[in-house]
């Protein structure tokens, strides 16, 4: 009842702090520049013993892997152009080679598209189905057990897709964590 300032901010910050307590691993790690470097070292060490291949995960697109080296923990990649270029579909395409080839759990957060939407182009692009022939009623016998043989792949994924509406970033970052938690994102 004390409390003046955002709601969210407080509900994020008693999050955070549960989220703490819960983790009964949790160790004190220190930050001296020895023990980064010697960090980063080992590092360098494994990737010489992997030369060529990916240190991260995989996104399904060899031209970006080899850019990135994969996906890494703890970096944030943005992928920016102008509207209809394709950006969602590309963040999908890896979201769902990521899920389905490599079976690792993947969390979507959606702003402009429904989870309903994101799944139907999955499905199309997964089945090589047109979009568009789906949505106008248009489809071949031959397109019907493409759609089921993708849809029941699709259905068995390590995917969790988010559609909040009007979602801020304190919001996010404590669904994100929740995501975390129950399916180890």
């Amino acid at each position: 009842y004390d409390h003046e300032g955002e709601v969210d901010a407080l509900l994020d910050e008693v999050e955070r702090d549960i989220l703490r307590i819960s983790e009964a691993r949790v160790e004190a790690s220190s930050n001296t520049i020895k023990d980064l470097v010697r960090q980063a070292i080992t590092t360098i060490e494994h990737y010489h013993q992997r030369q060529g291949t990916l240190t991260g995960i995989g996104t399904g697109f060899i031209d970006l892997d080899k850019m990135t080296s994969g996906l890494h923990e703890g970096e944030m990649i943005v992928i920016a152009a102008r509207p209809s270029m394709g950006k969602t579909s590309l963040a999908m395409n890896i979201a769902e080679y990521v899920a389905l080839e490599l079976r690792l759990p993947v969390g979507v957060f959606s702003l402009e598209m429904t989870a309903e939407s994101l799944v139907l182009r999955m499905l199309c692009s997964r089945a090589r189905v047109n979009l568009r022939n789906v949505r106008e009623g248009f489809l071949a016998e031959r397109d019907f057990p493409k759609l089921t043989s993708a849809a029941g792949k699709l259905a068995g994924a390590p995917l969790f897709l988010d559609d909040t509406a009007a979602l801020s970033i304190l919001q996010l970052r404590a669904k994100a964590r929740r995501m975390w938690q129950q399916y180890g994102i």
